[in-house]
């Protein structure tokens, strides 16, 4: 924190990093929200170089999580529900489980 007598200093304009992209040219559709959605090529052509869904994610999983449990609580089983989910390999596969593990096996021999 700054005490009485010390001066906030001045703002300094930084260069943007090589390859960074202006907020000008970020567009962003929040799901569900007013912001028309309109196709990447359209969105390009109106001169945006990114899109970005916030929330979208989390509004997806939630509404994964829901239909899940919902599974589970009617059936008592989530076997209705593994076409929707990865089984324990695809998961492994997805994370790269088995290029962690060897890596990690590396600082255990000393090997790094």
């Amino acid at each position: 924190l700054l005490g009485p007598a010390q001066e906030v200093p001045p703002k300094v304009e930084l260069p943007a990093p090589k390859g960074a992209i202006a907020l000008e040219d970020v567009h962003a559709i929040p799901p569900g929200g007013k912001t028309p959605v309109l196709p990447a090529d359209q969105l390009e052509a109106l001169g945006f170089s990114l899109v970005i869904f916030p929330g979208g994610i989390v509004r997806a999983i939630a509404r994964s999580a829901r239909d899940f449990y919902a599974t589970l609580k009617q059936d008592g089983t989530s076997d209705a529900f593994r076409d929707r989910m990865y089984d324990f390999d695809g998961v492994n596969a997805l994370l790269g489980a088995q290029e962690i593990l060897a890596r990690a096996k590396r600082y255990d021999e000393g090997d790094q």
